[in-house]
């Protein structure tokens, strides 16, 4: 498939073994259970965790992995990149949103309030500091105080880090919206802070990297409703993650291996997963000539990478930048032989429908239903007072705020809802 390869044939040294192993799943949840549940056999089966490898094209792809594994007791090691919540854009993300949920976040305060610089200098920061201790104040009510005695540059950049802190915090104050979450405020922070920038100007491969690290913390936080509470919530199930990744990091030797596609170059193990397999995630949609070609060759090299089972994993949907979408294939698996792989046949909340002819993505009526909230199910039509009538085509399950769903609309509107904070979306009768 690449007219510029050179020629030549390479051959298996060893007889037999296994297909390589397709799997179809609903989303990114389950993709990480999916491989958490090989994990598990394989460990049953007397293997050890360091036979495992789970590839993926982006750092960014780790953060599902790191937030479940620790909750399932399994031992992972991340190669080539600092833990997700360790990273640099990460912190200072959450950084602004601990200071929007808490005003008298210091810590916090210190890390974003110059960042990207606003002309605001450590002696500048300390007399913020003393305005908020001597006046009792709250570090915003701090800022608001002290906008008089600063000038030029400063001032302005101290004008807008209060609008956006601002900003930040009515969003919070409205009444909840059940189809807004959380995504919508980690969108406003990078823009708006000047952080996505900051980072594309300092380096074009990292600040791509950075974006895409914000764009899934982003994607994590749609979990979670655009409201107080949720942003607690949220906040509170990464002190959790944290405090379980770093009980991770204290086990021994034995760990799954967690590394991008590009960093597996030389190495090999038993069994791999390459994950992620959908078009406009790898290849991305704006790959080309001797970009797709090269990003081809990195598919081949993830492949060679296992010794005795290989695994490959795509969705069917996945939150990309907050947002849900329905994905294709990825093209490099639709180049392979039918012949040459099997489709993973699951059972359970697995089950998933196949095809003869290789595999497809399913419809909403095709796809089986998950164990979720009484009342939710793919296919249930609802009707909505602003959108009219649709069809529920994905249900979740959030940790705190109950079911999220997704409704197509018969205007092709895609829109999701948290009916726990409205009264707008009903079931209608079949």
């Amino acid at each position: 498939h690449n007219p510029n390869r050179l020629g030549k044939t390479l051959r298996a040294n060893r007889p037999g073994g296994q297909k390589p192993l397709v799997a179809i799943l609903d989303d990114q949840e389950q993709e990480v259970e999916y491989c958490a549940s090989l994990i598990r056999r394989h460990i049953r089966e007397g293997g050890s965790y360091s036979d495992v490898a789970i590839l993926y094209r982006t750092n960014a792809q780790s953060l599902g992995f790191e937030k479940d594994f620790p909750r399932r007791g399994i031992p992972y090691a991340l190669v080539g990149a600092l833990r997700f919540y360790e990273r640099e854009e990460v912190k200072d993300i959450l950084a602004y949103l601990s200071l929007v949920v808490n005003p008298r976040d210091e810590i916090a305060f210190r890390r974003i309030i110059n960042k990207p610089t606003r002309g605001l200098g450590d002696s500048a920061v300390d007399r913020i500091m003393e305005v908020a201790l001597g006046g009792r104040l709250n570090l915003i009510e701090a800022c608001k105080e002290s906008l008089a005695s600063v000038k030029g540059r400063a001032a302005t950049g101290l004008e807008k880090f209060l609008s956006l802190i601002t900003r930040c915090r009515s969003h919070l104050a409205q009444a909840p919206d059940a189809s807004a979450s959380l995504a919508t405020l980690v969108e406003i922070i990078v823009a708006d802070s000047g952080l996505a920038e900051f980072h594309r100007s300092k380096d074009d491969i990292a600040g791509t990297q950075k974006l895409a690290n914000m764009e899934e913390l982003a994607s994590s936080a749609s979990l979670y409703p655009l409201s107080g509470d949720g942003l607690l919530d949220f906040l509170e199930t990464i002190e959790l993650d944290r405090s379980l990744q770093l009980k991770n990091e204290e086990g021994g030797m034995d760990a799954v291996t967690l590394i991008t596609m590009h960093n597996t170059k030389g190495l090999e193990f038993p069994i791999v997963i390459v994950t992620g397999l959908e078009q406009g995630l790898f290849p991305r949609d704006d790959d080309e000539g001797e970009d797709l070609e090269e990003q081809r060759r990195l598919f081949y090299v993830s492949a060679t990478r296992a010794k005795n089972t290989l695994h490959f994993t795509a969705c069917r949907w996945r939150r990309i930048r907050g947002r849900l979408f329905e994905t294709k294939p990825s093209i490099f698996l639709t180049e392979i032989n039918p012949s040459l792989y099997e489709i993973w046949k699951g059972s359970g909340s697995f089950a998933r429908p196949q095809s003869s002819k290789g595999y497809h993505v399913a419809s909403a009526k095709e796809a089986k239903p998950r164990s979720l909230e009484v009342g939710w199910r793919v296919g249930q039509s609802v009707f909505h007072d602003e959108y009219g009538e649709g069809a529920i085509v994905k249900v979740s399950e959030t940790e705190s705020s109950g079911a999220l769903v997704v409704v197509r609309f018969s205007s092709g509107k895609l829109a999701q809802f948290f009916p726990k904070y409205t009264k707008k979306l009903e079931k209608t009768k079949e």
